[in-house]
């Protein structure tokens, strides 16, 4: 009796949240909140069409059972958070598959219920999440730049039918890319570019940084530490420039930058427990025979004899031998839709010529409609049948807007002020991201999910507008 007053009372606030936010967004930007209720409409209307047909044919046992129609990964992660819901969250190792989106979801559903509807609200919930504090930072403008922008990035996330489709579903990409944007709003505030402070170590813009790479990591490891390679790498050009500039070391800047990146790196150690030191080891191994023979050859030249070290072959180390791997273990996969046949000429991608053959055809996999590709023969798959439609559309409307984010963060380019360096990020992430993924997952099901990686850094680039505007322009 008492569980099920709180959970209609819990019901009754995420209810009463959704509408807060809707008239918060409407008082700020009309045009973005009626996106976002387009957005937060089709939500419901996919997730609670698929809770009700699962009621309605499912045997009465089987109610709270995963439905069969959800991809197989969601399957999982609905048993696992609803086991872990009912005995405690010990049920869930890091060892697992995407650990802090399955307690997340156990906690959620301890607290609104082991159900459909539950797993479906807490999607729903993080899109609002997600819409709020993109138009709280974009706002920040007033003017008729904030308000175009606004209704450009809440629009993109709210219209997507990837993300409508897979926020229908217990699945991790929802809370994601929510994740994501909140390391970008948090960078946004630390990396402004004005000559005093180039780097503002401000507690909680840091927090937010830090609690989206922790999300992301125990969801995808991989792109966590992508993340951090990639910034270290702008923050370091960034340091380049600096030092060009003045004439001497930032030292200030320096320390700021070890800081920020400090804060990046404990996010990824932390959230990707065990798939962070699996990831890391076999791309510094080569760095650490390196070093352990930098260090034999000064101890030789001081007459030390160098320690016996236990065999260590790098000849499969390394990031591009990591990539290599991954993207034949997509090759072996097989499956309806892979692009890749089991006996892929991979004697013709031994070569560099090969190997920008495979990523021209995942880039293109990745931002040109299937069906155009098949009917070219550039790939040929049997499977995905009436799915491939949506596919197409779904493609077509990456295009378009990331079309029309690129220029409108163009047009616009004397207003991104002090943020040149978050904009390189999120380019630099969104290029690195499309290439990794269009050469690497060659089974084009998968290749639909995991786009949105390459996809989204685009969408959060209108972000680089996000500051007050002059006083000339607000009068």
């Amino acid at each position: 009796m008492w569980a099920f007053v709180a959970q209609t009372a819990l019901a009754t606030l995420a209810t009463a949240a959704l509408v807060f936010v809707y008239r918060w967004i409407r008082s700020r930007a009309p045009l973005a909140a009626f996106l976002f209720a387009a957005g937060l409409v089709a939500r419901i209307a996919v997730g609670a069409g698929l809770a009700l047909s699962w009621l309605s044919t499912a045997p009465p046992a089987a109610v709270f059972t995963p439905d069969a129609r959800w991809f197989p990964d969601a399957q999982m992660y609905y048993e696992d958070a609803s086991l872990a819901a009912d005995v405690g969250l010990t049920e869930i190792s890091d060892s697992q598959a995407s650990p802090t989106f399955v307690r997340s979801l156990a906690i959620w559903m301890r607290m609104a219920g082991p159900s459909h509807g539950a797993a479906h609200l807490l999607n729903v919930l993080v899109y609002a999440a997600v819409s709020l504090g993109i138009c709280l930072a974009l706002t920040r403008r007033r003017d008729a730049i904030g308000a175009r922008a606004t209704a450009l990035v809440v629009g993109v996330f709210a219209l997507s039918p990837n993300l409508i489709i897979l926020a229908s579903q217990p699945l991790k990409d929802t809370l994601f890319f929510g994740a994501l944007a909140l390391v970008v709003i948090g960078l946004w505030w630390v990396l402004p570019d004005t000559p005093g402070a180039p780097v503002r170590l401000a507690p909680v813009p840091l927090a937010l940084v830090l609690l989206g790479i922790y999300l992301m990591s125990g969801m995808r490891a991989y792109f966590g530490l992508m993340i951090l390679g990639l910034l270290g790498g702008v923050l370091f050009l960034r340091g380049v420039a600096l030092i060009r500039q003045q004439g001497r070391v930032p030292w200030r800047y320096v320390g700021a930058v070890a800081v920020v990146l400090a804060v990046v790196w404990t996010g990824c150690r932390v959230g990707g427990g065990p798939y962070y030191q699996s990831l890391v080891e076999p791309v510094m191994l080569p760095v650490m025979i390196k070093v352990d023979d930098a260090v034999d050859a000064v101890r030789g030249a001081f007459g030390q004899n160098a320690p016996t070290r236990p065999p260590r072959g790098a000849g499969d180390a390394g990031f591009l031998s990591v990539v290599e791997r991954s993207r034949r273990g997509f090759e072996a996969s097989g499956g309806g839709t892979n692009m890749a046949t089991s006996e892929l000429d991979r004697s013709g991608r031994e070569g560099l010529v090969g190997k920008v053959g495979g990523a021209l055809l995942g880039l293109s996999a990745v931002f040109v409609p299937v069906s155009l590709l098949r009917a070219t023969g550039l790939v040929n798959f049997t499977g995905g049948g009436r799915m491939l439609l949506l596919t197409d559309v779904d493609t077509l409307f990456l295009d378009l807007t990331i079309a029309a984010c690129l220029v409108l963060v163009w047009r616009h380019r004397r207003e991104i002020g002090g943020a040149w360096t978050l904009a390189a990020f999120l380019l630099v992430l969104g290029v690195v991201s499309a290439l990794l993924v269009g050469y690497v997952v060659t089974n084009y099901g998968t290749l639909f999910r995991l786009r949105l990686l390459a996809v989204v850094p685009f969408w959060l680039l209108p972000l680089v507008l996000a500051r007050p505007a002059a006083p000339a322009a607000r009068a």
